[in-house]
């Protein structure tokens, strides 16, 4: 997922469309995200553009 947000990051996401694509809820997608990068995915995202 970290590489896919990466090579797209000229995109905008939402948690919905990155947990499609992994195949899980929202809610399961974000809280595994948080636990294992200390980040939402959208705050993960923002950094990334910001860089």
């Amino acid at each position: 997922m970290i590489e896919y947000i990466q090579r797209n990051i000229g995109q905008r996401f939402t948690l919905k469309e990155l947990a499609a694509l992994a195949n899980m809820s929202p809610n399961y997608f974000g809280a595994l995200f948080l636990k294992r990068f200390n980040s939402t995915p959208i705050d993960y995202f923002n950094r990334l553009k910001n860089q």
